[in-house]
């Protein structure tokens, strides 16, 4: 009988959020299906990506350092993370909406999220 290597399949996830509850309820939400990686800034998602590339980011627009937008010029501009799916977290907002899909994202969502708005969009890597 052969030897089963069990590996660790879950898909490593970024939430990037200045707001702490946002972060804290994410992480709670997606816990059991993903690994996760909270960060309070974009500059400290971009200053630890190397570490771990994510499968998936999910990062609010408004933040006030560097926003979400800003973030995704980053990204898009270094090869190594270049294709990495961006969804962006908005406000019920016509104009962020609009914004957010032109910013390059590979989608947005309404804050606060439910764990199957979230994983709907995981799903859509396999």
């Amino acid at each position: 009988m052969g030897v089963v290597i069990m590996t660790d399949t879950k898909k490593i996830i970024y939430l990037v959020d200045n707001n702490t509850t946002i972060l804290t309820v994410g992480c709670k939400l997606l816990a059991d299906y993903c690994k996760v990686f909270p960060f309070q800034s974009a500059e400290m998602m971009l200053e630890n990506i190397g570490k771990n590339i994510p499968d998936m980011i999910f990062m609010a627009d408004d933040m006030t350092e560097m926003n979400g937008y800003d973030a995704i010029k980053k990204l898009k501009a270094d090869k190594r993370t270049a294709g990495i799916p961006v969804v962006l977290t908005t406000v019920n907002d016509d104009f962020r909406k609009e914004k957010n899909r032109n910013a390059g994202a590979f989608g947005y969502i309404k804050k606060l999220f439910t764990t199957n708005t979230l994983l709907d969009f995981i799903e859509k890597l396999a």
